[in-house]
């Protein structure tokens, strides 16, 4: 009970701080349009300027996305190699601005110089614990998906697929 007590009281302790709210905004703000300003325009460049694109994908026509990917080259190579490098910056950054909103939380009231301050004293301690925090994630989710894999693949002998009823 004390952790859901604690919790709420942080979210309307961190609510109170309105400054540091609007930076937090701007900076999740600054890293989405690194990411959707490429995007838009790629897709803007290769499909062109015509209605073409739009009126096939209205109802979203698989044909019509392949095709655009085929003739646009290899931009889903690309686009996965810029997402996993702005995945990894967004990553740091948050790393980064967690140490200065921890540093906030404790004072009275907020002031910039105290969140970047706290941003980098705390950044290679938190660097650190989400590291391992991280390390733990996906050793436990490769636990999870290799358990349902064995429960899917016994049960996978004794299920009756969609054609066996199709053939009655």
């Amino acid at each position: 009970m004390i952790i859901f007590t604690t919790y709420i009281k942080g979210l309307f302790k961190s609510a109170s701080y309105l400054k540091m709210l609007i930076l937090i905004w701007v900076l999740n703000l600054f890293m989405a349009l690194l990411l959707a300003v490429p995007f838009y325009a790629v897709s803007k460049s290769t499909a062109g300027s015509s209605m073409l694109p739009h009126e096939l994908l209205s109802g979203f026509n698989f044909t019509a996305t392949m095709e655009w990917m085929r003739k646009a080259g290899n931009i889903s190579g690309t686009f996965l190699i810029l997402a996993v490098c702005f995945g990894v910056a967004y990553y740091l950054l948050w790393v980064f601005i967690s140490g200065g909103i921890i540093q906030s939380l404790n004072k009275s009231r907020f002031t910039g110089k105290r969140f970047w301050n706290g941003s980098t004293k705390n950044f290679f301690r938190f660097l650190g614990v989400s590291a391992i925090i991280l390390f733990v994630q996906i050793i436990l989710a490769a636990i999870v998906i290799g358990g349902v894999s064995v429960v899917i693949k016994g049960l996978s002998k004794t299920a009756v697929s969609e054609d066996e009823y199709a053939r009655w």
